[in-house]
């Protein structure tokens, strides 16, 4: 029975025995969606049947051929011309019925390419995100590459700079005790008697003790030297990441991922807050891995749904259009030139 409808697509009877299964009732579902279309363009077609057999141009100019014939032979012709013009008028009439169906047939053939060229576009506009969303999924990988590189180079600068400390720490400490050695030194001299030899010695000594201090004072600037270059880096380093992280907010703003009431978010928040002062595993407030990636991936899920839901409605809008154009003329895939 459906293939004598013209049904475009078969339907078997082991589909119609398993109707709620979920591989068949999709199809069912189309299958009553297509002949509830025929039904009501049956009825329309029917509808203007019933018009056409009441306003039949041909019976009325049987008619009129009736009436003309009669009066010419009962000598009564139509001297005035009132038959002519009513059949005239009629024809009009018809007409302008037959022209305003041809203008309307137009305008709903321009809404047709309109909205084929609006369901065009909106597949251009899936296809854009879907690149959109793949590039964003690389610049998340090089994101995590980076992050993983920035920490652990922040750690290894944060080792180097806790050594250049100590040993700040040590010179200090160090220079400390020779300046107490010093002023024990100056004060055992100032309280006793020295011979030319103490003397001699003791300039030795304080000679000695001089570069040693001038040593110690040039290791301190070293290290100083050290110190600041470390902060420096790691300073780079933090800089370097929090920059990152703002580039990834302005991308996924322009995907709009964020804020989390964005259009793609679905509630999610994707936003990832910095803390350059934190510990090197708590700088992020957020595990990349298994927090970020699966959430994109749900993005991705839902667009290739979308993408799915997209060409689905592009199908029965064609098949709709198909419906209702008069047999033999087919829909062009292309606007018409």
């Amino acid at each position: 029975m459906m293939a004598q409808m013209r049904y475009p697509f078969t339907i078997s009877k082991s589909a119609l025995q398993s109707v709620g299964s979920p591989h068949t009732w999709p199809h069912l579902l189309a299958v009553l969606q297509w002949m509830i279309e025929l039904l009501e363009y049956d009825s329309g077609v029917q509808d203007q049947v019933d018009d056409f057999e009441q306003e039949d141009s041909e019976k009325f100019f049987f008619g009129h051929l009736v009436r003309s014939y009669d009066a010419f032979m009962s000598g009564a012709d139509d001297e005035d011309g009132a038959q002519d013009a009513e059949l005239e008028e009629r024809f009009e009439m018809r007409n302008e019925a037959v022209q305003a169906d041809v203008e309307r047939l137009d305008e709903e053939n321009a809404a047709l390419r309109a909205e084929i060229e609006k369901l065009q576009s909106q597949e251009a506009e899936v296809q854009a995100n879907e690149a959109r969303r793949d590039e964003m999924r690389n610049d998340v990988q090089s994101f995590e590459k980076l992050c993983a590189q920035l920490t652990t180079h922040k750690a290894k600068m944060e080792e180097t700079l806790e050594e250049k400390r100590g040993e700040v720490a040590e010179a200090k400490a160090e220079l400390e005790e020779r300046q107490r050695e010093r002023d024990e030194l100056g004060e055992m001299v100032s309280q006793q008697e020295m011979s030319v030899g103490d003397v001699q010695r003791l300039q030795h000594d304080k000679a000695t003790m001089d570069e040693n201090l001038r040593r110690a004072q040039e290791e301190k600037e070293n290290c100083d030297d050290e110190l600041r270059e470390s902060e420096a880096a790691v300073k780079a380093v933090t800089d370097a990441l929090d920059e990152a992280i703002q580039g990834y907010h302005k991308r996924a703003e322009a995907l709009k991922l964020l804020p989390q009431t964005a259009k793609y978010a679905d509630g999610v928040d994707f936003s990832i807050q910095f803390d350059r002062m934190a510990e090197v595993g708590e700088m992020v407030d957020k595990d990349l891995k298994h927090d970020i990636k699966p959430r994109l991936g749900e993005v991705k899920q839902r667009l290739v749904n979308k993408c799915h839901e997209v060409e689905d409605e592009k199908y029965d809008a064609t098949e709709k259009v198909s419906s209702l154009l008069p047999p033999g003329l087919w829909l062009c895939s292309q606007p018409c030139p």
